[in-house]
């Protein structure tokens, strides 16, 4: 029988105008919900990074956030790790990258996990994210290692140098399993809503919807192949200004429809995995391999990532920002660990600390990595969106942080 996994990957960018967020949020991630709510027949894997919840709660759309977490509580839905705000996880030490997923598991643990625990005690409870999706594509030896430590059961990347859509790879004592996603029904969804409008509004949409699927399907469903994984979610770093969201809905919801209709039943990635034992198996190093290929290093010499990792990770007295150790089980039900804001009412210097070394891995390098990306360079009002935040965020930071020479850091990129 025919298999289709599905992940929905709702990674908003970090900046974008305030009117185009509330409009996303009203033209298709509610409609979007309360759709994937009325399916009997889909269950799906979610990428939902902290970035997108904690926008989500910052423009009031706190019914939106409840509406996840019940498809999330009902077992509807399995949640993803990846970068609590788009870092890019490759090339960096082990220590930072276990870092990244801490934070965001914490993250979407709050907003989307039970407030209580097992006796109950104050607790962020979530049942175990077993899933990973990198926040671009690219996944080397150290994220793969740190996999491996963390346990994961699997991983989702889309690469066309492998062959398989489902593999699996083995240390010689440790196995993680592979998802080849199929990306290509983005391009379709793209194509529809960004460039040739012709099938929009009209009567003859679900049937190209269903002839283009049909036809993407019919490569993919093979004697030897029964299973695929699906991903519906733009890029990382996308930001289209004048999206038509309604239009985006109005072809997700065909996309989804003929999911509906092809298959009896659509599945979360773990369920796709059960008991796929006959995989082709990849050494890790044949796998690294494989991804050098896909992936096309930036060139750009980050002087400041070189100095922010250097202060954080290569100096003993500066592992705790990266632990949540120092944290009092207590306050674990309420804190926003992202938010300085929230935290400095706790008057801990401990947790003040993590936050502004963690925020400033985690969330200024890929704002200040922006500033290189066209969408923001094409257009003003963007560029200065982003320089406005930018500029809070170092300001935050600076209000906060007691260490001299990460001060002089921050003050070189005010």
């Amino acid at each position: 029988m025919k298999e289709l996994g599905l992940i929905i990957d709702l990674n908003q960018p970090l900046v974008n105008e305030e009117s185009v967020i509330k409009r996303s949020i009203t033209d298709f991630y509610n409609p979007l919900a309360r759709l994937l709510k009325s399916y009997k027949n889909i269950s799906f894997s979610l990428n939902i990074p902290l970035s997108t919840l904690e926008l989500w709660e910052k423009h009031g759309a706190s019914g939106l956030i409840s509406d996840f977490k019940d498809m999330y509580q009902s077992e509807k839905v399995e949640l993803i790790n990846s970068s609590p705000y788009g870092l890019s996880l490759s090339g960096l030490p082990g220590k930072a990258i276990e870092s990244q997923l801490i934070f965001n598991e914490y993250g979407i643990g709050y907003y989307l996990g039970s407030r209580q625990g097992f006796e109950g005690e104050p607790s962020i409870m979530i049942k175990d994210v077993t899933g990973f999706l990198p926040a671009f594509n690219n996944l080397d030896s150290s994220v793969l290692n740190v996999l491996f430590d963390f346990e994961y059961s699997w991983f989702a990347i889309k690469n066309p140098f492998l062959k398989e859509y489902l593999f699996e790879i083995n240390d010689g004592g440790r196995v993680i399993k592979g998802v080849n996603i199929i990306d290509s029904i983005n391009e379709i969804i793209s194509n529809l809503v960004i460039g040739d409008n012709g099938h929009i509004n009209s009567e003859n949409l679900d049937k190209h919807i269903f002839e283009e699927l049909g036809n993407v399907f019919k490569n993919i469903y093979t004697d030897e192949n029964s299973s695929g994984v699906v991903r519906l979610g733009f890029k990382n770093d996308e930001v289209i200004p004048d999206l038509n969201y309604k239009n985006l809905f109005r072809v997700y919801e065909s996309v989804l429809d003929t999911f509906s209709k092809m298959f009896d039943q659509v599945k979360n990635v773990s369920e796709i995995m059960k008991f796929k034992n006959k995989l082709k198996i990849y050494t890790p190093n044949e796998f690294i391999d494989l991804m050098k290929k896909n992936y096309v290093k930036e060139e750009k010499d980050d002087k400041f990532l070189k100095h922010v990792l250097e202060k954080l990770f290569n100096t003993a007295d500066n592992i705790i920002p990266i632990s949540l150790n120092v944290i009092n089980d207590n306050d674990l039900s309420s804190i926003k660990l992202w938010d300085l804001e929230h935290i400095k009412e706790l008057n801990n210097t401990h947790i003040i600390n993590n936050t502004c070394h963690l925020l400033l891995l985690s969330k200024l390098v890929p704002l200040l990595r922006l500033k290189d990306c066209k969408y923001y360079n094409e257009d003003e009002s963007l560029n200065n969106i982003l320089r406005e935040e930018i500029r809070v965020c170092v300001s935050n930071l600076l209000s906060y942080i007691d260490d001299i020479e990460i001060i002089g850091l921050l003050k070189s990129e005010d």
